[in-house]
């Protein structure tokens, strides 16, 4: 599966992107929650160990806030 990144720095509208994704590739969000499962945080697939969420053929969406690095 391909991973899309979402990087940017901490309160630089990433969530409002992220939003405005969710719009434009599953149509409106009912609550923040739900954007949160389709484009989740790295750390919390991290903590919780799971996959990312499946998008068919498609590039699955994470966030960060980790700068790239060895």
């Amino acid at each position: 599966m391909k991973v899309v990144w979402l990087a940017s720095y901490p309160k630089s509208g990433n969530t409002f992107a992220r939003m405005l994704l969710h719009d434009y590739l599953f149509g409106p969000a009912e609550r923040s929650a739900v954007v949160g499962r389709r484009i989740p945080d790295i750390p919390v697939i991290l903590a919780q160990k799971s996959k990312l969420p499946a998008m068919g053929d498609k590039a699955g969406i994470v966030k960060t806030h980790f700068c790239f690095s060895g």
